[in-house]
């Protein structure tokens, strides 16, 4: 992964710094940006050491910094204040107090963070795979919900209710005065994100698309299905069953109803299906470019040998989706 900044309100895309970390997921904004223009991107150096980047200028330039006694992975999340930024890499949390210039590692969590940094007044809520930990200004972190649980996500509305989504067990909503509700919401399905709106409205960012409550989580319906294929066999006309209810935006694998045969698809291109010219100069050996695709599959029947490939959409030249 890398940053990439667009100056057309994202009709045009480009890499704006080579010396850069790369391969990282955390990326913050300051929640003054329109006029300090500041921003920090986390990821590995070439010698994989952990670092933070920061901008002051919109994402034009980028200055990074080493994460101090670094952990050796890649940041995972990070948020900014007016006053300081916050960033976790692993099971450590580091703290900022110049806005992502230079960091301290403030903590070892024990536990890697499993969903987003949550912001409320001057207080930082931190999701973990072993509960929910709270930092109060810059004090040490305290582990005050969920003990035990893998926390996927949470967010706090406008009252002050925590809603939780706990791997496993689905949603729930903490009310101020600490009692708890569970929301009708299918634990099978995990979630990525959440928001509650000013308005009440509850979004649910899980793996099969993005959900929404306007009746305070007593029912939800589907806002919007991801890009993916789902049902192939279904929707698509292909040569192979079997591929009900699992995607194949990445290679997954399924198996018939009584075992005895093993099916595995992928998406599929080739050189001629990809525009080189919208390939960012220096990732040629990265399929970035604008183009189209098709779902191949192959099945195996016990043991044995897989079968020649299927093509399941035989797409001409434009992208059926």
């Amino acid at each position: 992964n890398v940053v990439y900044l667009s100056e057309d309100a994202g009709e045009t895309w480009d890499v704006p710094y080579s010396g850069m970390p790369i391969g990282g997921y955390a990326v913050a904004v300051s929640p003054d940006f329109a006029t300090d223009q500041r921003a920090l991107f986390g990821g590995q150096m070439e010698d994989e050491t952990s670092a933070m980047a920061w901008s002051a200028d919109g994402g034009d330039t980028w200055t990074p910094v080493i994460l101090p006694g670094t952990c050796g992975l890649k940041p995972d999340e990070a948020v900014m204040t007016r006053a300081r930024a916050w960033a976790t890499c692993g099971t450590k949390l580091y703290l900022s107090a110049d806005q992502g210039e230079s960091w301290v590692r403030h903590a070892d969590l024990g536990a890697r963070p499993s969903g987003r940094l949550v912001l409320t007044d001057d207080d930082l809520l931190v999701p973990t795979s072993g509960g929910v930990f709270e930092v109060s200004g810059v004090e040490e972190p305290v582990l005050v919900g969920y003990e035990g649980k893998v926390v996927e996500a949470m967010t706090v509305a406008a009252d002050g209710a925590w809603y939780v989504s706990v791997q496993g067990e689905g949603l729930s909503v903490r009310e101020p005065d600490g009692t708890e509700r569970s929301l009708d919401w299918w634990a099978t399905d995990g979630v990525d994100n959440l928001v509650v709106t000013p308005e009440g409205r509850i979004l649910v960012g899980a793996r099969t698309g993005l959900y929404a409550s306007d009746d305070g989580g007593a029912t939800f319906s589907l806002a919007c299905p991801w890009d993916r294929y789902d049902d192939v066999d279904n929707i698509l006309n292909g040569p192979l069953a079997g591929f009900n209810s699992i995607s194949v935006d990445w290679p997954q694998v399924g198996f018939s109803q009584d075992g005895s045969e093993t099916y595995v698809a992928w998406t599929r291109h080739t050189d001629a299906q990809v525009d080189p010219t919208a390939i960012p100069a220096g990732l040629e050996g990265i399929c970035t470019g604008t183009g189209y695709g098709d779902i191949a599959a192959s099945t195996a029947i016990g043991a044995g040998a897989w079968s020649a490939m299927q093509n399941l959409t035989n797409t001409p030249n434009t992208d059926e989706r």
